[in-house]
């Protein structure tokens, strides 16, 4: 499956405010940028249909309400532990899975697991090896409807 490789550092939305914060998409858009990758759209848009659907608390994403905002994108789970065979099962069934690191400063990053030990970064824009990230947290299954 082909998916589209974006940063949410792209110039075109890097400076949109997430969600009714007063964060960037930019600096902590990587949620909603995965979901753009998944829904084949851009984070800006993403952003502006989770807002019309009170799809946000400051700047996290409500799950349950993206289903609400993007109709062919199923919520099935959020887990806060990683399981790696749940994520290959989600990549298989799915074609992705939602996955959660820590980074270096201790922060938390979405990436979007393409398989075959690669993930699309939404912080460089880029395919890289799940071997990038030294600690996975969690993750979260969507099915596209």
């Amino acid at each position: 499956m082909e998916y589209q490789v974006i940063s949410q550092r792209d110039n075109r939305w890097k400076n949109n405010k997430l969600g009714n914060s007063n964060l960037t998409i930019g600096s902590s858009g990587c949620l909603i940028t995965c979901l753009a990758i998944a829904l084949g759209n851009y984070p800006d848009l993403v952003d502006e249909k989770l807002r019309q659907v009170g799809g946000f608390s400051g700047a996290l994403v409500i799950w349950s309400k993206v289903q609400k905002a993007f109709p062919q994108l199923k919520f099935l789970r959020r887990a806060y532990a990683y399981d790696n065979t749940t994520v290959l099962n989600a990549i298989k069934n799915h074609g992705f899975c939602l996955v959660e690191a820590t980074t270096l400063l201790n922060g938390k990053h979405w990436l979007f697991f393409i398989g075959n030990h690669q993930l699309i970064d939404p912080w460089t824009g880029t395919v890289r090896s799940t071997r990038s990230y030294l600690r996975y947290t969690g993750f979260a299954v969507f099915s596209k409807v």
